[in-house]
Parts: structure tokens; sequence; C-alpha cells
């Protein structure tokens, strides 16, 4: 998947990461499927995307010199399927613990991210595409990809999104870490983004109180 808040904030200079961070370079991963649609990989590339596979991981993590920053869209089309604009839950997969497996075993921080008012830029598809969604979905259906319709020729509805970084976790390198040790930077992970959305979460939504980041 290519979140818009992802692409805008780390993709390009719009959210002013260089000069927050002048000492790292962002590195976004989208799911392989995306690149096989003409013209797009080159699209993505030109803005710093990876494929979201083992190896480009390791390879933006492993720089010696340091100061890469990878940038992991977490969930996909049955996550999304669960999510409206201003609807009132927010899901994190509990089962996704792939990327802290790897942040394990190279070492590397991990940073929780939100992007707020992400899902009001984007409809899903409705009645009228319902049928042509799903072929699109059945032709990309070997990693689930959601195919959201934007208004006006699939362009984003105008909304503003605000990305958020919260503090970075320290983690310990495990060459080969245990499902035991998985599982405990993973709980660390999710009470720290659930954190950072409960304390951002009245400045930047229209009903904070009944809107929660659940586990699916």
């Amino acid at each position: 998947m290519v979140g818009i808040g992802n692409f805008l904030s780390f993709g390009t200079a719009a959210g002013g990461f260089n000069d927050l961070f002048p000492n790292h370079k962002p590195y976004s991963f989208a799911s392989d499927s995306v690149y096989k649609v003409p013209l797009y990989r080159e699209y993505l590339l030109s803005f710093g995307y990876c494929k979201a596979t083992v190896p480009s991981i390791k390879w933006v993590l492993s720089n010696s010199a340091g100061g890469n920053a990878g940038v992991l869209v977490i969930g996909n089309a049955l996550e999304a399927e669960y999510v409206h604009p201003n609807g009132t839950l927010w899901f994190v997969q509990r089962h996704k613990k792939g990327f802290v497996k790897l942040a394990i075993k190279n070492g590397t921080p991990l940073v929780p991210v939100i992007g707020f008012g992400e899902l009001n830029v984007i409809e899903k598809s409705n009645s009228i595409y319902k049928t042509k969604i799903q072929i699109v979905k059945e032709w990309l259906k070997s990693d689930k990809q959601i195919i959201p319709i934007l208004k006006k020729l699939f362009l984003p509805i105008k909304n503003p999104i605000h990305v958020i970084v919260g503090k970075p976790i320290n983690i310990q390198q495990v060459v080969n870490p245990s499902p035991k040790e998985v599982d405990f930077v993973h709980k660390v992970f999710v009470y720290r983004l659930t954190e950072l959305f409960e304390k951002h979460k009245h400045t930047y939504l229209s009903d904070p109180d009944n809107t929660h980041l659940m586990l699916l």
C-alpha cells in the first residue's frame, strides 16, 4: 500500500522532513504488486520508494554509515476494509510482527508514526464501482490490494493530513530473536503507537472521544 500521508511526508519535501531530520534519508516501502503497474514503478522509485520485501528492507537498514530511515505502512486491504472516513475505530493487525523481527535483527530503532486525516482523502468503492474494483483487486489478489476511489478523476479529496512522528524505541540487536523477544518488542511498539494516537487525537480528529486505536 502507498499511504498519501506517507508519500507527502517522506517522499517529498512537503512536510519538511529534511529540515526536521537533516541526518536521515527516508526510504518508503510499497508492496511488490504496485511496481507492476506501467510507469508507476518509475514514478515511485523517483521518490525513493523500495519494494516491501525482506531483501529491500535489509539493504536500507544495513547502511554502515547509518542515516537511512525505512518507512513501512503496516496493514493491507483486509485491514483497510474495516476503516472508513470519520469512522469510530482504527485498527492495527496484531499478527503483523515481521517488521519487528527485522528491527531486532538489525538493531534498528522503531519509530511509531500516525497519519491523522489519511482516511478522509479517499472514498472506498461503492456499488457503482464494485464490479470494476473487484476485477482489479482480483488481478492484484496475491497481495490483497485495496483500490480506493478518489474524487475528480482519482484526485484525493481536499482534506488535511497531519503526520505525527513519535519517539524512537531503541532496540537491542539480536541476530536470531526468539518469538518471545519479538512479542515483547511488538507489545511495546503497539503501546507506544496507541499512546501517540491518544495524545494527539483531540487535536486532529472530529470525534476523538469515540475514536480509538484497536487491535484486529
